[in-house]
């Protein structure tokens, strides 16, 4: 596996805007932990570092809507892969191996209790949790025999 940028530990990561702007990563700061992209049509917040994006998306694991796949830049074989239904068992595997689930107290936190009050407010709003590569459960050697621990 090769990664962009350097190892971010706990602790290391910017808590405030001066640290936040200063770990953007640019031809002056090839390490640095942010990477921000404009293009014309879609802007991407990245990360840069071992974890790669898993370091500042909170381990989000969701499938794509249909739609990201009707972007022409896309490759084709990828757009077909979903067409066809060939991506969705992929997604399930990932799901499977990384142990992707909601978090087991996700709703009992109060930011989680009041986005989902003003979820209510929204005519037709749905509000779940989403699954994140966080394991809360498994203890073993997983289906690739690598000893896993849950996160208690």
């Amino acid at each position: 596996m090769l990664e962009r940028g350097r190892e971010w530990l706990p602790g290391q990561f910017p808590d405030n805007l001066a640290p936040g702007a200063a770990a953007l990563r640019s031809p002056l700061n090839p390490l640095g932990l942010y990477d921000f992209r404009i293009g014309a049509d879609i802007g991407a917040w990245m990360a840069s570092g071992l974890g790669g994006t898993s370091l500042i998306n909170a381990n989000v694991a969701i499938v794509p809507d249909r739609e990201v796949f009707d972007n022409p830049q896309w490759p084709q074989a990828i757009r077909d892969a979903w067409d066809t239904g060939a991506m969705q068992p992929l997604y399930a595997r990932v799901r499977s191996t990384l142990h992707a689930a909601p978090h087991p107290h996700g709703r009992d936190l109060s930011k989680v209790k009041a986005l989902e009050r003003g979820a209510q407010g929204i005519a037709g709003a749905d509000f779940d949790l989403c699954d994140i590569a966080v394991n809360f459960e498994f203890e073993g050697d997983n289906s690739f025999g690598v000893k896993t621990e849950a996160v208690h």
